[in-house]
Formats: structure tokens, sequence, C-alpha cells
């Protein structure tokens, strides 16, 4: 794929990508608002559950709530951010047959519309990331500078897995069930939930072979 090629469609890929973020909200009573009640909803459930039920600490931390839900929001920004990408990609072109049957469509903008529509909402998961390091550290570091850097080098990633899925999808179809379920397990095998300094030795390989791990490392080094 050449980036002369998405150029070109510079301006498609405006209206799809506008049309993919308000339309998830459409019709809502609190519309475009969701964005941001969604992301501190799920925040405060899984504070709760792990945080209150399994007493869960953060390793090397100091033990205390607010930091435990600053740093496993660090990497749910991360997940949302890939699994979003990753579980649309299978369904892209099949859901826009009327436009690949009836027109000449460039189908590789579909990948990029999504990722488009994807960043969007990492952007105001960060926003609130910081928000919650201000209020729990009382400081921010200029070292969340590096977090634009970061976002461009799984970018590319991204969509390079997005246009793969997206081609498979056509041909088979049981391929978005079974990203699902991929999905839900690498959650649990990603940094998440606890720092990869808490991984047995033995077990490390599955954390370094994840492609998640090193964002997630590098937002929590970050803030």
């Amino acid at each position: 794929m050449q980036l002369p090629s998405l150029f070109s469609h510079y301006y498609l890929i405006k209206e799809f990508s506008k049309r993919e973020i308000f339309s998830r909200y459409r019709g809502s009573v609190l519309g475009i608002w969701w964005a941001l009640l969604t992301p501190i909803l799920m925040l405060l459930i899984f504070t709760f559950v792990f945080g209150e039920i399994f007493q869960a600490k953060w390793h090397g931390g100091s033990g205390n709530i607010a930091e435990f839900s600053v740093q496993l929001y660090a990497g749910l920004v991360v997940f949302w951010f890939f699994n979003e990408v990753i579980t649309k990609s299978p369904g892209l072109i099949v859901s826009q047959s009327n436009y690949v049957t009836k027109v000449i469509f460039p189908l590789e903008i579909l990948p990029v519309v999504t990722l488009i529509g994807s960043l969007f909402h990492l952007l105001i998961n960060l926003a609130i990331l910081l928000i919650a390091v201000a209020a729990v550290y009382q400081e921010i570091h200029l070292s969340i500078l590096a977090l634009p850097l970061i976002i461009l080098v799984t970018m590319p990633m991204l969509l390079g897995a997005g246009w793969i899925f997206s081609a498979l999808g056509v041909y088979v179809r049981d391929i978005s069930t079974l990203i699902g379920v991929f999905m839900s397990m690498v959650m649990f095998l990603s940094p998440i939930f606890y720092p990869i300094e808490a991984v047995p030795q033995w077990s490390r390989w599955l954390f370094e072979i994840n492609p998640m791990s090193l964002p997630i490392e590098w937002i929590r080094g970050c803030v």
C-alpha cells in the first residue's frame, strides 16, 4: 500500500471518518458525551472489582487504590485502542458491500477510517489519564511529551493489521469470532492489570511477543 494512494482519497477518508466517529452516538440522549463517559464507567468497574473485591495492589507501588486505578487505566487505554481496530477490521469490507459492489471503491481506506475513529477515542482516554495522573500524583512530568511518538509508532502496526484482517474477513467469516476470543485472551496476557515485572520469568516471553506490551509500558513510563 502506497501513501500517495491514501492521500489522493483524503476527502473520502475525512468524510468516512466523521461518520465513523459520530454515527456510533447518533440518536442517543447523551450523544458524543458517551465517548467520555464509557471509559470512565469501565475504569470504575475494573477498579472496584480488582481493587476492592480482589484487593489487588500494584506491584512495587504504595498499595493505594488510586495509584492502582491510574496504572490500570494506562493499560486499558492501549488495549481499547488495539481492540477497537482489530475486532472491527474483519467486517469492514463485508459491511460496506453496498459501496464495494456498486461503484469502484478504494477498499484500502476502510482500515484507515477505523484507525482514525479509534484514535479519536484514544485521545479522549489519554486526556482522562492525564487528569487522573495530575489528581493522584499532584504533578505531570515532561515525559508526557513522548506520548505522540508512542501513538505514531503503534499506528502503522495497527493499520497493517487492519488491512490484513479486513482482507481475510472477506474469505474467512469465522475470523471475526476468532479475533474476538483471541483479544479477550490477550487482555489478560498483557501487562494491564499488573506490571510486566510481576510476571514469572519462565512465561515472560509471552509478553515479549505481545505487541501491546511495549506501548503499555511506554505510556506508564511517560505518566
